[in-house]
């Protein structure tokens, strides 16, 4: 349990520093599709994964990954309306998706 939350832990702080490469300009750059996904199908695919893990994970384990969902998500939201940083986004959320293939394998969640 204590390695599930730090492997956790260690990937969104990593994730939150694509914050840095947000394009803060009046014309950012793409909009997400019409249906809330971002611009790269490895973050929308992870996304999809982590939802459908949820369910497979322990109640009292929930509001927190709920938490880091919700907060990965708004971060990639951001961070993807700018072209040069999709390329970094779409290697991170490869790399947060090997990871979470390991760290959440225990709960049968596959990514």
């Amino acid at each position: 349990m204590r390695k599930f939350i730090v492997a956790i832990t260690l990937l969104v702080i990593a994730i939150g520093g694509i914050i840095i490469l947000r394009d803060t300009s009046p014309n950012p750059g793409t909009e997400d599709n019409a249906d809330g996904q971002l611009s790269t199908e490895a973050c929308d695919a992870y996304i999809a994964s982590f939802k459908e893990c949820l369910n497979k994970i322990p109640q009292t384990l929930r509001p927190g990954m709920e938490m880091t969902l919700n907060a990965m998500q708004s971060q990639w939201h951001a961070s993807g309306k700018a072209p040069e940083s999709r390329k970094v986004m779409e290697q991170t959320c490869k790399s947060a998706a090997q990871n979470a293939k390991t760290s959440m394998a225990r709960y049968g969640c596959t990514f």
